[in-house]
């Protein structure tokens, strides 16, 4: 299982562009929030996460869209306000920053991204059993999604995933008592997928 997360884990993130100040920073923030002229900041820095990568860090508060200050990451006209996700290299982003410490860097993935992998593997576990895809054609979906993740995945690690997701897929169907309970019982076999999903990735990579 944990080989199969790390599958989600090689992006890359471009370098810090010379225009990358405190005021482009705070600028680009501000903007994007409902009340512009009473957000505030605090803690700003530069840092070079454990990659050698440059990131402006800091903490952000914006009445009018958060109760308290939170920490955020910007870099190259980018920035993540932690906790406010919206897609899951939105997680990578923040989380390989830096600015949420050494340690959530070093894990790369916590808790808050069970969701997402959890939900990927739900699906290719339907495509197979529900809509009758082969387990090929079915890794291959999950693979395409990983791959717009991080275009530039070696062809080597592209073979690695698929056979890590043709691995899961043999595992799981070839249980014709799980099998029948999702064909049968879907829904109910997703909330339990997903709440076991979740927790064993909660143990894996404990954190936030």
């Amino acid at each position: 299982m944990r080989k199969y997360i790390f599958a989600f884990c090689f992006m890359a993130l471009p370098a810090l562009a010379q225009t990358d100040t405190f005021e482009v920073a705070q600028l680009s923030i501000k903007n994007t929030m409902t009340e512009p002229a009473k957000v505030q900041f605090k803690a700003l820095r530069h840092i070079k996460n454990g990659r050698g990568e440059d990131y402006i860090c800091g903490e952000v508060f914006s009445p009018a869209d958060h109760s308290s200050y939170r920490p955020f990451a910007y870099k190259a006209g980018k920035y993540v306000i932690d906790g406010s996700y919206k897609l899951p290299e939105d997680i990578k982003f923040f989380t390989q920053s830096g600015c949420g410490g050494k340690e959530l860097e070093t894990i790369g993935l916590t808790r808050k991204q069970a969701s997402y992998m959890c939900g990927m593997s739900w699906e290719m576990i339907t495509d197979v059993v529900v809509s009758g895809l082969t387990l090929e054609k079915a890794a291959d979906n999950a693979l395409d999604k990983v791959k717009s993740l991080d275009p530039r995945m070696p062809s080597s690690q592209k073979d690695q995933v698929k056979g890590i997701f043709m691995d899961t897929l043999k595992e799981i169907t070839s249980d014709k008592n799980v099998v029948d309970d999702i064909k049968l019982h879907p829904e109910a076999s997703e909330d339990v997928f997903m709440t076991y999903c979740k927790a064993k990735m909660s143990e894996l990579f404990p954190g936030k």
